[in-house]
């Protein structure tokens, strides 16, 4: 007996209902597709939001599709209807009603998840919101940015960590009106009022726009000297003679936190700004480790004012690969050995800037012709790399150096010191990316860029270890922006 089943108070066998079904979901299935506007558009959907890449669904599929769109059209009409007020969006983040997974723009949400992890009091949190609504009723910059170096930031991320030092403010905030109508200007006003009495140098706004356990310390260094305390008594990673922080305190405002210590620093040895400028756009610009060693090449580099300081970052490069790194040898086994610094008794005494030189070119020579190259691979930074069109039918590149021996022929065809870095991109503190000008099927290697952990640019250099061009440094800063870096103050085009 053929299978019957009761369907519609009627009496069909399988076959037909299966086929009355068949044509129900695709007329269903067809209104789903079109009201995303037809099947290119619902397919693109689909693949954004993580449902199957198909046109034929089920009713159960359908349902979840439709109920997922009408959750981000709510969460769409949410966002846009709190975007323009902007008191109440921050009511919501303050009170915590407003959870920043919720929130589609950025800076609303890296300011939803600084308070989120700030970890505050629902009092804290109460007075946060009356401090925002103070500023936002006689300021004109909470909603802007800023960028501190290299890196765009929001003011209001600021003024949160501005509130979190409420307990040190030297005076109320009640009183405080800006003079002026520059947002940079405002905002430092507002700190100086809160924190300061006495004079405070420009590059200290910086502490208040950046995170992590470092710039807690900076932070507190301004409280201390805003509340007329020496710099001298703060913990700072070198000792800080009396002359140093006479000099720290007058480094220029780009400069960050520990470029203005060494600023003070080579200053108080009797260095000048171009060596100043040449020593921060290299490692020692934040490692303060060897301390007393290094103290000792910056005296050589002073006493040697003819030295052309086109040479300082290279010579950095050398005298810290002989003293300090390790070196891995491939035996014939495959084995390999990893063998103390070349010359770890280093010392600068008695030694000639020209003998200096000529021991880095020779080392340099015979770094590029290594042929012991134990062939290690680099984990990828996670940065973008860059390809840029222009209208003269040339194409500029940016690309991730991923090996050791990528490492080596780059700086074979550079003439410069670039394997140097090898240790430092196993251990991933820095990744090295080469730019080239492809013309035809010509390819001309350009720049070769070093970018820290944190997505700094700190160098640039081309064959021999020339600056870039401005027509280098243009195709870098769009690499930049694109990729979510920053450039260091101290990497400039060529004059």
């Amino acid at each position: 007996m053929r299978d019957q089943t009761l369907f519609c108070g009627s009496v069909f066998d399988m076959g037909t209902r299966r086929k009355i079904e068949s044509k129900a979901l695709t007329r269903a299935t067809r209104r789903h597709v079109e009201s995303f506007g037809g099947q290119s558009s619902y397919l693109a959907w689909c693949s954004k939001h993580g449902f199957a890449r198909t046109c034929t669904k089920t009713p159960v599929q359908i349902s979840e599709e439709e109920e997922f769109f009408r959750v981000i059209q709510h969460r769409l009409h949410v966002n846009i209807r709190l975007d323009s007020n902007p008191k109440r969006l921050l009511q919501h983040i303050c009170d915590g009603t407003l959870h920043s997974s919720l929130i589609d723009r950025p800076l609303w949400k890296a300011v939803a998840l600084e308070v989120e992890n700030g970890c505050f009091s629902r009092k804290e949190r109460e007075s946060l919101f009356a401090f925002f609504t103070y500023i936002l009723r006689h300021a004109n910059f909470l909603l802007d940015k800023t960028t501190v170096n290299g890196v765009t930031v929001s003011y209001l991320s600021g003024l949160i960590k501005l509130h979190s030092c409420k307990q040190h403010w030297v005076t109320s905030l009640d009183g405080w009106k800006p003079t002026s109508h520059n947002s940079e200007l405002q905002f430092r006003s507002l700190a100086r009022h809160l924190l300061v009495r006495y004079e405070m140098p420009d590059f200290f706004d910086q502490v208040w726009f950046l995170s992590g356990s470092k710039h807690e310390v900076h932070r507190d260094w301004y409280v201390h000297v805003g509340a007329g305390g020496n710099m001298r008594d703060a913990l700072t990673p070198v000792p800080l003679t009396k002359l140093m922080a006479h000099h720290m305190m007058r480094a220029p405002r780009h400069v960050s936190m520990d470029g203005a210590i060494r600023w003070g620093q080579i200053h108080a040895l009797g260095g000048d700004e171009p060596l100043v400028t040449a020593i921060l756009g290299t490692r020692l610009a934040n490692d303060f480790s060897e301390n007393d060693f290094w103290v000792s090449v910056f005296r050589f580099l002073i006493d040697n004012p003819l030295l052309d300081r086109q040479h300082v970052g290279p010579i950095i490069d050398y005298l810290h690969n002989q003293k300090f790194e390790t070196r891995n040898i491939l035996e014939a086994n495959n084995r390999i050995v990893t063998l103390p610094p070349a010359q770890p008794h280093l010392s600068m005494r008695g030694r000639t800037a020209v003998a200096l030189l000529a021991q880095m070119e020779q080392w340099h020579r015979a770094l590029n012709k290594e042929t012991r190259i134990t062939g290690e691979v680099f984990n990828p930074s996670g940065f973008e790399g860059f390809r840029m069109e222009t209208h003269d039918e040339q194409t500029w590149v940016i690309r991730e150096l991923h090996s050791t021996t990528q490492l080596r022929d780059e700086g074979r065809k550079m003439q410069h010191c670039v394997l140097s870095y090898a240790r430092t991109c196993v251990s991933g503190d820095n990744s090295i990316w080469t730019m080239e000008l492809q013309k035809a099927d010509v390819v001309e290697k350009r720049q070769t860029i070093q970018v820290t952990r944190t997505g700094q640019v700190v160098q640039c250099r081309g064959k021999f270890n020339r600056l870039p061009s401005r027509q280098e440094f243009s195709v870098l800063e769009r690499w930049a922006r694109y990729s979510g870096l920053s450039v260091s103050p101290h990497v400039k085009p060529k004059d």
